[in-house]
This record gives C-alpha cells, sequence and structure tokens, in this order.
C-alpha cells in the first residue's frame, strides 16, 4: 500500500515538474518578447534629429552635392541607349558653361563659373556611383611634381596623355542666369551621331553658389552680393 502511494506521489511530483518547466519557458519567452518590443519602441521614439544622417544649413557648401545628385537621378532616370550593360559605356564630363556665350569667361562670371566647375566634378562622382565608367582627359601621362605639390591634371594639352580610350557620350550642360538663382540644364550626348539621349533641368538658388550679404574673394577678384 505504502508502495502504491509512492508511486502515485512520484507520478504526481514529475507532471508537476514537467508543468513547471512549461511555464518557466512560456515566462522567458514572454520576457523576451517584451524586451524585443521596448528596443522597438525606444528605436522609434527616438528624436528625429538623432535619426537624421545629415542636414544641410542654408549657404552650406553641401547643399551643392545635393543639387547634383538630384539633378543627376533626373538625367539617368531618362537615359536609355540600346540594350548594352551600362559597363561598357564610357563617358567624359565637361564644365557647365553660361547659355550666352558657350564658354566661360574668368573676368566676369567668378560664382556661376565656379558652379559650372563643380557640377563638372559631381557628375563624374555621380557617374562612378553609378557604375558607368568617367574618362577623365584631364589626366596626364605621367606624375608631375612640382616644387610645392604633386598632379595628375593638366589643361595643357601637350601633358596630356595620348592613348585614351574612346568615348561614347559627353555629358554636360548649360547654366541660365534667373531670379534668384541660375537653372541647370544637363544633356547627355552621343559622340558620334550628337543626339541627346538624356536630358534634365533643375533650379539651384543663388544661396547654394553666392551667399547674401558677403564680401568673398575668389581667384583673386572680390564680389559682393547685395543683402534683401
Amino acid at each position: 500500500m505504502n508502495s502504491e502511494r509512492f508511486s502515485i506521489f512520484n507520478t504526481l511530483t514529475s507532471v508537476e515538474y514537467a508543468k513547471t518547466i512549461k511555464l518557466t519557458i512560456r515566462l522567458l519567452s514572454l520576457s523576451l518578447m517584451l524586451v524585443t518590443m521596448t528596443a522597438c519602441v525606444v528605436t522609434k521614439s527616438r528624436p528625429p534629429e538623432e535619426l537624421q544622417v545629415w542636414k544641410a544649413e542654408p549657404g552650406d557648401q553641401t547643399k551643392i552635392d545635393l543639387h547634383t545628385a538630384q539633378l543627376a537621378n533626373q538625367l539617368f532616370g531618362t537615359f536609355r541607349y540600346g540594350n548594352f550593360p551600362k559597363e561598357q559605356f564610357r563617358f567624359a564630363v565637361a564644365t557647365f558653361v553660361p547659355v550666352e556665350m558657350m564658354q566661360t569667361d574668368s573676368d566676369a562670371q567668378g560664382p556661376l563659373r565656379l558652379l559650372g566647375h563643380q557640377l563638372e566634378q559631381g557628375m563624374m562622382s555621380e557617374l562612378a556611383s553609378r557604375g558607368y565608367i568617367a574618362q577623365d582627359y584631364k589626366a596626364t601621362n605621367n606624375l608631375i611634381i612640382e616644387e610645392k605639390s604633386d598632379r595628375v591634371f593638366s589643361r595643357n594639352v601637350d601633358e596630356l596623355y595620348k592613348n585614351h580610350r574612346e568615348v561614347d557620350f559627353y555629358l554636360s550642360g548649360t547654366l541660365t542666369e534667373a531670379e534668384n538663382g541660375v537653372i541647370a540644364n544637363a544633356r547627355i550626348i552621343h559622340v558620334d551621331s550628337k543626339d541627346v539621349v538624356a536630358a534634365a533641368t533643375r533650379f539651384i538658388p543663388d544661396d547654394v553658389f553666392w551667399q547674401a550679404e558677403k564680401i568673398t574673394t575668389r581667384g583673386g577678384k572680390i564680389y559682393r552680393s547685395a543683402g534683401e
């Protein structure tokens, strides 16, 4: 009789132990879920400024990068030429020039000239980031070592590399002065046919390249911008 009671007691104990284990597992799972949910809530409730990776202030130089990227997005969004992989295309990027003259004037277009050069350099970066080949035709044949610096770029034709591979497209554009800014018109031109295979337009506010109420020097010349 005592043996039967002991057997029943052991059976009940085993059942209760199993229930206890299951309950413990459930509690641990619930605790883990609560911790995960709490972490998610904390992440979502962080102030917006902590989540913001980059913020451009008025007059900040990074604003030109933003306008260049958005102009490139529109430009390459319309680019279609055959069914060739984009890695096959080679581009040469030229300076964006004032639409009236189709060339830069170093004596009269300080900020506008610098904007054209920056758009040229920015578009080369945009090409590379999208997987295209941008060929730098201003690269020299050799590393030029000078007294105070070393360089690989030149505008002297005699110093330039003579064996650049042929490019497929030109990328350039024009700048049109407008009220409170400049209209940048970018285009991709097929070298052989001169067909415009992509185009884009963007307004760039003047505070991007010329801060209001500032007297600045660029290229040894003084420029004054009138404030409001």
